[in-house]
């Protein structure tokens, strides 16, 4: 301001908002366009330029922020350090249905921080870069139906954060992000959460998660990463503690260079939580969380000790790991009824890899399994007899496991596929051990 202005009054006389002569005209200009606007609504636009801010632009609900060309119009602060947000919400109660649009953010703590104690809503986030923010590229709390869509968001601590509960119906369309030092995806909260296209990649770092989700009492359900693109992020694709569920559906999921000596398997951080994995590509064998299940083709993905749940009414079809031949005898899968009894019926087709040069062998053993809290009627066995089914109850968990006869012989790893459905009072539940 003071390379226009001879005095602070010179200048309020243009921008009544301003409060020191070391603020920047770029700020003020842009403030001004908005501010004009407030009352009305509609759309600021923002003329290509590389812009200094001295300050955050504070965005009001109702009001759409554009530039004029997305690699033109930059917000600008890689060479004038900025220690703030550049742009915030103007209210800090509630903030509604805002857009922010073809703008390039250089610097600043964050480029978007937005926090409501009561309310966020209807806020879109499009065609926008962002990139070396010294926090977060994107910050959220409190926030409800909001879209970040065709974004690019590269270099800091974090892609996008979200701060806590209550957040809910957050969207990122065909977003790329990368190089964050912590994590791509921070979420301490949240109930719906998607990401659709896109990606994550670059920079990875050991002991670090590329997705990062630690509720610490509150609550993350419904989080959905689908046709996402996955390539040399942090050690751990996943860290999570108290999410409710997380899916990866029709991913191409690559491998993480944290360790330094090319590219290696992702690696899982994920307590109790239940992680489904839904039809995705794996370029490595890369070993699974210890709760998960497993849906369509994810051959790659594996791992002892795992346990697979279906959780369901009163139908199941899912498809297995697989199995080394020494660890079948612990049982195949289990069934639970709630402790109320009840019958399984259905298929199971198992497949054995015999050797180097010889054909999978494909057994088909019809299943029909009366359970009761005691113990289980009736074994299951293949027509031809090489393969026997054996069943037993104990903690009024049902667990069928097999027993091989002559003529199978000797295998290396088995598979199957599993189409059951049970007569009971209650869903079952049924795991892959």
């Amino acid at each position: 301001m003071s390379s226009r202005f001879p005095t602070l009054a010179a200048a309020q006389a243009v921008y009544p908002f301003v409060e020191r002569l070391d603020q920047s005209i770029d700020w003020a200009g842009i403030q001004a366009a908005i501010n004009s606007i407030e009352a009305s609504g509609g759309t600021a636009t923002i003329p290509v330029g590389r812009f200094a801010i001295s300050d955050s632009i504070q965005l009001p609900s109702h009001v759409t922020l554009r530039g004029e060309s997305r690699n033109g119009t930059i917000i600008d602060n890689q060479y004038h350090p900025l220690a703030a947000p550049q742009l915030v919400n103007k209210d800090p109660i509630a903030f509604l249905y805002a857009t922010i649009r073809d703008l390039t953010f250089h610097g600043g703590t964050h480029a978007i921080k937005i926090r409501a104690t009561r309310e966020v809503a209807g806020i879109v986030i499009q065609g926008v870069t962002t990139n070396l923010q010294s926090e977060s590229n994107i910050t959220f709390s409190s926030m409800q139906t909001t879209v970040i869509r065709d974004c690019h968001l590269m270099n800091g601590k974090y892609g996008v954060s979200v701060e806590g509960f209550p957040c809910n119906s957050i969207h990122l369309d065909n977003t790329r992000l990368g190089d964050h030092s912590d994590a791509s995806i921070r979420l301490r909260g949240v109930d719906g959460f998607v990401m659709f296209g896109g990606s994550i990649e670059g920079s990875g770092a050991p002991g670090r998660g590329t997705i990062d989700i630690e509720t610490g009492g509150a609550y993350a359900n419904a989080i959905h990463f689908q046709n996402v693109y996955f390539e040399n992020t942090h050690e751990f694709l996943l860290r999570s503690r108290g999410a409710k569920t997380v899916v990866f559906r029709g991913c191409k999921i690559t491998g993480t260079g944290a360790a330094g000596k090319g590219m290696g398997p992702y690696h899982f951080d994920c307590a109790d939580d239940l992680i489904v994995f839904d039809d995705n590509h794996w370029d490595l064998p890369t070993p699974g969380p210890r709760n998960m299940l497993m849906k369509g083709r994810n051959d790659g993905l594996g791992g002892a000790g795992t346990l697979w749940s279906e959780r369901s009414g009163r139908s199941v079809k899912l498809e297995s790991r697989r199995f080394a031949a020494g660890e079948v005898g612990r049982g195949l899968f289990t069934v639970d009824f709630g402790g109320q009894g009840g019958r399984v019926y259905g298929t199971l087709e198992m497949f054995f890899d015999t050797g180097d040069t010889q054909p999978i062998k494909r057994v088909a053993v019809p299943i029909d399994i009366a359970v009761s809290t005691q113990g289980a009627a009736a074994l299951a066995r293949s027509p031809t007899g090489e393969v026997q089914l054996v069943a037993s109850v104990a903690n009024k968990l049902l667990t069928i496991g097999m027993k091989a006869g002559a003529g199978i012989g000797s295998y290396r790893r088995l598979w199957y596929t599993l189409d059951v459905a049970a007569d009971t009072p209650g869903a079952m539940s049924v795991g892959v051990l």
